[in-house]
């Protein structure tokens, strides 16, 4: 009887192994770095959980261990068997991670630290809380899908970046260019009235157009980790405002306008403002306007038009503490400009971080920093 369960067995190992391969099994590797200075992140931990089998997979970074948590089931286990050839991993890199883990759908926390949960689930692992003073990266958790041998570098977020300003500026969600399909047209002609054209305008000066265009362009640099190149035209030629679908004028898709306006006056010296696609995420259009002269009096407003009109417009409003803590603590772009009190021409690096923030997660990512849809699809 032993040499026969033993040979039924064998038998079984010998047919689960002429089951197809390609359809189950996949690779993950990658590395961990911060957002900010691109360090990589040794020692941090990579969670996956599969959306389908329930499956826990472990990594932590700088160490080539491969393993998965709970085989339980006889599916798993022939799985298990199915994939007994460990695929050849190269030397991890400093803050790389590798996983041999079945073709799926996953989700994947990056954590600091082990998760404590006897049994992770999705929700689980979206339901993690960041702790300022105990964490030294906020958890990043987000939707991946392993399809064969899969690559996906992933950055953290560090402990220190200002998250409660941060999703103040984005107001909650991310809102972001196609660059791809936007021209950013700078027109030089005569100041408008009010939007209106007006022959009678005050023509920009050279150092105000420079400053407008090198404004577009340092924005851009940051919403895209200097990934991409604007594309720019300056002329007086400039698309003319269209009749809105849902009301009033806009600019047409696939032009991000920038204009002199005389028809502003103190208090507000500049405005701007995106159009997004119907799901409200894709910034299609956007105008921005200022003041003839304030290019050169007060170029931070500038700036802060051309960033708020890329989708990073929100503002402390009446939450005046912040407004405060933020100002006391070296100023904002985003803020608006108060006299005699802290103001800048320039971002900060806490607003640089917060540019690059909003240009490196997907659309559809929220707070504190999980993201629900897959990001590699």
């Amino acid at each position: 009887m032993k040499s026969l369960r033993n040979s039924l067995y064998a038998l079984g190992v010998v047919g689960l192994s002429l089951l197809p391969l390609k359809s189950e099994a996949g690779t993950l590797t990658g590395r961990v770095t911060d957002m900010f200075s691109n360090t990589p992140y040794n020692g941090a931990l990579v969670t996956l959980v599969n959306e389908t089998t329930g499956e826990v997979f472990k990594d932590t970074t700088g160490i080539t261990n491969p393993t998965a948590v709970e085989p339980t089931s006889w599916g798993l286990i022939k799985r298990n068997l199915i994939m007994s050839k460990k695929p050849v991993f190269e030397p991890t890199l400093e803050g790389g991670y590798a996983l041999d883990l079945p073709d799926g759908d996953y989700t994947v926390a990056v954590t600091d630290q082990e998760i404590p949960a006897a049994k992770f689930t999705s929700g689980d692992l979206f339901a993690l809380q960041y702790n300022p003073e105990g964490n030294l990266f906020v958890p990043r958790v987000f939707r991946l899908r392993v399809n064969g041998k899969t690559y996906h570098d992933e950055a953290v977020v560090p402990r220190g970046t200002d998250l409660e300003f941060l999703w103040i500026v984005l107001s909650g969600k991310l809102v972001r260019y196609d660059y791809d399909n936007t021209t950013f047209y700078v027109d030089i002609g005569p100041a408008r009235n009010n939007f209106r054209p007006d022959p009678n305008g005050k023509l920009p000066k050279t150092e105000e157009i420079d400053i407008a265009v090198n404004g577009i362009k340092e924005f851009v640099r940051l919403d895209t980790q200097g990934k991409v190149a604007p594309r720019i035209e300056v002329g007086t030629n400039a698309p003319e405002f269209i009749p809105n679908p849902k009301g009033g004028n806009m600019v047409p898709p696939g032009y991000a306008l920038f204009i002199w306006d005389s028809g502003l006056k103190l208090p507000q010296l500049g405005g701007g403002a995106p159009w997004t696609d119907g799901e409200g995420n894709k910034i299609t259009s956007s105008y921005v306007r200022v003041a003839p002269g304030v290019a050169v009096t007060f170029p931070g407003i500038v700036k802060q038009e051309i960033i708020g009109a890329g989708g990073l417009h929100g503002e402390p409003g009446t939450n005046y503490d912040l407004d405060r803590r933020i100002r006391d603590t070296g100023g904002s772009i985003f803020l608006d400009i108060m006299t005699g009190d802290v103001n800048v021409d320039e971002p900060t690096q806490r607003d640089e971080q917060i540019i690059g923030y909003h240009g490196a997660r997907p659309i559809g990512t929220r707070a504190p920093d999980l993201t629900e849809k897959i990001v590699n699809e």
